[in-house]
Protein backbone atom coordinates (compact mmCIF):
# COMPACT_ATOMS: atom_id res chain seq x y z
CA UNK A 1 0.00 0.00 0.00
CA UNK A 2 1.30 3.02 -1.28
CA UNK A 3 1.02 6.54 1.02
CA UNK A 4 1.81 8.77 -1.85
CA UNK A 5 1.06 7.86 -5.44
CA UNK A 6 2.22 9.49 -8.67
CA UNK A 7 -0.55 9.57 -11.64
CA UNK A 8 0.41 11.33 -15.01
CA UNK A 9 2.13 11.16 -18.32
CA UNK A 10 5.57 10.47 -19.54
CA UNK A 11 7.25 13.66 -16.95
CA UNK A 12 5.93 11.47 -13.93
CA UNK A 13 7.01 8.21 -15.75
CA UNK A 14 10.42 8.96 -16.35
CA UNK A 15 10.81 10.88 -13.08
CA UNK A 16 11.86 7.65 -11.11
CA UNK A 17 15.31 8.00 -13.25
CA UNK A 18 14.69 5.84 -16.17
CA UNK A 19 16.86 5.81 -18.64
CA UNK A 20 15.16 8.56 -20.86
CA UNK A 21 15.76 11.24 -17.62
CA UNK A 22 18.62 12.92 -18.75
CA UNK A 23 20.51 14.51 -16.58
CA UNK A 24 19.55 11.49 -14.57
CA UNK A 25 18.12 13.82 -11.58
CA UNK A 26 15.44 11.71 -10.74
CA UNK A 27 16.44 8.54 -9.10
CA UNK A 28 18.66 10.77 -6.35
CA UNK A 29 15.20 12.89 -5.52
CA UNK A 30 13.21 9.70 -5.22
CA UNK A 31 15.35 8.05 -3.25
CA UNK A 32 15.94 11.00 -1.22
CA UNK A 33 12.47 12.44 -0.89
CA UNK A 34 9.52 9.55 -1.80
CA UNK A 35 10.84 6.26 -1.14
CA UNK A 36 11.14 6.84 2.63
CA UNK A 37 7.42 8.14 2.19
CA UNK A 38 6.57 4.64 0.67
CA UNK A 39 5.60 6.04 -2.44
CA UNK A 40 4.54 4.54 -5.84
CA UNK A 41 4.95 5.76 -9.52
CA UNK A 42 2.08 4.42 -11.84
CA UNK A 43 3.12 7.30 -14.64
CA UNK A 44 2.88 5.97 -18.10
CA UNK A 45 4.91 7.05 -20.55
CA UNK A 46 3.19 9.97 -23.69
CA UNK A 47 -0.12 9.28 -21.74
CA UNK A 48 -3.37 12.36 -22.54
CA UNK A 49 -5.92 12.72 -20.06
CA UNK A 50 -8.18 10.93 -21.17
CA UNK A 51 -5.44 7.63 -21.65
CA UNK A 52 -4.78 8.50 -17.61
CA UNK A 53 -8.78 8.55 -16.85
CA UNK A 54 -9.39 5.47 -18.49
CA UNK A 55 -7.02 3.74 -16.59
CA UNK A 56 -8.03 5.47 -13.33
CA UNK A 57 -11.73 3.99 -14.31
CA UNK A 58 -10.47 0.32 -15.26
CA UNK A 59 -8.33 -1.04 -12.44
CA UNK A 60 -5.01 0.94 -12.16
CA UNK A 61 -5.85 2.60 -8.77
CA UNK A 62 -8.18 -0.59 -7.39
CA UNK A 63 -7.60 -1.92 -3.92
CA UNK A 64 -5.30 0.93 -2.75
CA UNK A 65 -5.31 3.59 -0.71
CA UNK A 66 -2.85 6.12 -0.79
CA UNK A 67 -2.71 9.12 2.19
CA UNK A 68 -2.55 11.04 -1.01
CA UNK A 69 -1.85 11.26 -5.22
CA UNK A 70 0.32 13.70 -6.89
CA UNK A 71 -0.80 14.19 -10.59
CA UNK A 72 0.16 15.14 -13.56
CA UNK A 73 -1.70 15.11 -17.00
CA UNK A 74 -2.81 17.52 -19.68
CA UNK A 75 1.17 18.30 -21.31
CA UNK A 76 0.34 15.58 -24.46
CA UNK A 77 -3.09 17.30 -25.00
CA UNK A 78 -1.94 20.71 -25.87
CA UNK A 79 -1.72 20.08 -29.04
CA UNK A 80 -4.32 18.65 -29.65
CA UNK A 81 -6.31 21.38 -28.10
CA UNK A 82 -8.06 24.08 -30.52
CA UNK A 83 -6.83 28.00 -29.59
CA UNK A 84 -9.64 30.29 -31.15
CA UNK A 85 -8.02 33.24 -33.17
Amino acid sequence: QPSVLFIGDSITHFFGGQDLDLPLRGPKTWDEFYAPRNAANIGCGWEKTENVLWRLTHGAIENIEPKVAVVMIGTNNIDTCAVPD
